[in-house]
């Protein structure tokens, strides 16, 4: 097993932090919890469909960052995860390809983007 630290593991680091640190405490569903639930279940079910390992870390991506802008707003949270979530990838120097699929994995999780 390897020791090195993922760009998953990054940005796990990072949105508990967030989630933790500035989440306000009445948002008792979006939360880490909640995160990494859906994280979790995003992760079983592209495994359940053959989903391949590189597909597997942009969804594992989006799912931890899907609802991190709840740390500043309720309505029009989306665009603040993702707005939070190229930050961060970029200033990772993630491949712009990959950041793009994030980002729009992140838009499908509101009904009113479909």
């Amino acid at each position: 097993m390897s020791d090195s630290i993922t760009i998953v593991d990054e940005v796990e680091d990072y949105v508990t932090a967030l989630l933790l640190q500035q989440l306000s405490e009445d948002h008792k569903y979006h939360n880490l919890s909640h995160t990494l639930a859906v994280r979790t279940a995003c992760l079983k079910l592209g495994k359940q469909i053959g989903v391949k390992v590189e597909e597997l870390e942009i969804l594992e991506i989006a799912a931890l960052f899907h609802d991190v802008g709840f740390i500043e707003t309720y309505n029009g949270h989306e665009g603040v995860s993702r707005r939070i979530a190229r930050d961060f990838l970029e200033a990772k120097n993630y491949p712009s390809g990959k950041l793009e699929r994030v980002l729009s994995c992140i838009d499908v999780t509101f009904p009113a983007n479909r």
